[in-house]
């Protein structure tokens, strides 16, 4: 079980581009900053950029 998780989690890093010994801070700023992207197109991009920020500074 443990195996099939770990091939789990690696595909799906590889699907958002993200090697197999990313950091979960690096991890989390990359889907973020592809929240913000999809939000901008809403209308919603400072939410987004809002949320990013706070995690950001949480990561200090």
């Amino acid at each position: 079980m443990r195996a099939t998780h770990g091939a789990n989690d690696r595909a799906v890093l590889a699907a958002y581009g993200l090697k197999p010994d990313t950091s979960e801070p690096e991890i989390v700023a990359r889907l973020f900053g592809l929240y913000a992207k999809m939000v901008k197109k809403g209308g919603r991009h400072e939410m987004a950029e809002k949320r990013l920020s706070e995690y950001e500074e949480m990561l200090i």
